[in-house]
């Protein structure tokens, strides 16, 4: 059997609501050169009866059952399973707005020496059905520069450097030559991690405009359910494991400027949750460790990063957190997001 282009590797964790959709949305798809591997991450519900019912259907659907071990591993498990040219990540509550989708990707990776192709998305609303907010589609824009250092440095000054592995197809021979799995330890905020992780390799980026994924917004998902006191730890590690791959890169001293330029976003952010931790002596620890990576406020770049500089500077670190958190909910709710929805991104 010839090896398929693309590998699309799907997370399966207690969806049975949900997984059937994605994989329907999947099977529609005109270009057919492709293999879905489902991780079935040790579900306690019928999402795994689910995937054993479609691989048994077909040929080109793999099912991977574990223990549950979390998002990282099951992604980590799918890679390790894969054969395709090409991953492509897909959560099992998403949905593809479009049949042409790994079409799409093929026609822009098939002839080019390029490592990522990155796109954009819809959030929509689960309860609604409706399109919250359209996101990164003009991500062909970067095309027009020739090296990674200035595509990035685009993405950063206009916001457009998303994180999300979903967001991104990825070529096999990048991420396994450059040891690219996801950080098991890492229950949430994998995806900063591993994304600037890969970044710090200087990849060779192109960009592809649309919206072909659609990101559904659930009141009950890992990122925006109601999190637990000292939630914000996962994400304070990922920024820090960043800040360490940047350091350590084998890239000049502007690239890497850049990436701590989109790093001081992520930095803001995690303000904002600290700002909502209930406990005042985790919130305290929280704090404390942070002062360390203060240094990142300094290349703040972007309207939201020099916003965020902005009100720091004027009310200090713990009430410029709160005042972030403040802001991060009542935008949420403006846009008819669940609360703390806007934090995962």
């Amino acid at each position: 059997m010839q090896k398929p282009y693309f590998s699309i590797i799907v997370p399966v964790y207690m969806v049975e609501k949900y997984v059937s959709h994605c994989i329907e949305d999947i099977l529609k798809q005109t270009f057919q050169s492709y293999e879905l591997i489902l991780v079935d991450d040790g579900s306690a519900d019928s999402s795994g009866a689910i995937c054993d019912r479609y691989s048994k259907a077909y040929k080109q659907i793999k099912a991977i059952h574990t223990k549950n071990q979390g998002l990282p591993a099951a992604r980590n498990n799918g890679i390790k399973a894969a054969s395709g040219e090409w991953f492509v990540f897909i959560d099992s509550d998403d949905r593809i707005d479009s049949r042409y989708f790994l079409k799409a990707i093929y026609e822009k990776t098939k002839n080019r020496s390029i490592d990522i192709l990155t796109y954009g998305c819809i959030q929509a609303s689960e309860k609604t059905g409706m399109a919250l907010k359209r996101m990164y589609a003009d991500m062909g824009t970067m095309n027009q520069f020739a090296s990674v250092k200035e595509k990035v440095r685009w993405c950063v000054t206009y916001s457009r450097l998303s994180v999300s592995a979903w967001l991104h197809a990825c070529s096999k021979r990048f991420l396994i030559q450059n040891q690219l799995y996801f950080n098991e330890d890492l229950k949430t905020a994998e995806d900063i991690e591993w994304f600037f992780r890969a970044l710090s390799c200087e990849p060779e980026i192109c960009g592809m405009n649309g919206t072909p994924y659609r990101y559904i917004i659930r009141e009950n998902s890992i990122c925006t359910g109601v999190k637990k006191s000292g939630f914000w730890k996962y994400r304070e590690e990922a920024v820090r494991l960043s800040v360490n791959a940047v350091k350590n890169a084998r890239t000049d001293r502007e690239y890497k400027k850049i990436l701590y330029s989109a790093l001081a976003y992520h930095y803001y952010v995690q303000l904002a949750d600290i700002g909502s931790e209930p406990v005042k002596e985790k919130k305290r620890e929280a704090f404390d460790r942070m002062k360390d990576l203060e240094p990142l406020q300094r290349y703040a770049c972007g309207r939201k990063s020099k916003i965020s500089r902005c009100i720091v500077r004027m009310f200090g670190i713990e009430k410029g957190a709160e005042i972030l958190s403040s802001y991060v909910k009542a935008r949420a709710l403006l846009n008819g997001y669940p609360v703390r929805s806007m934090a995962c991104k």
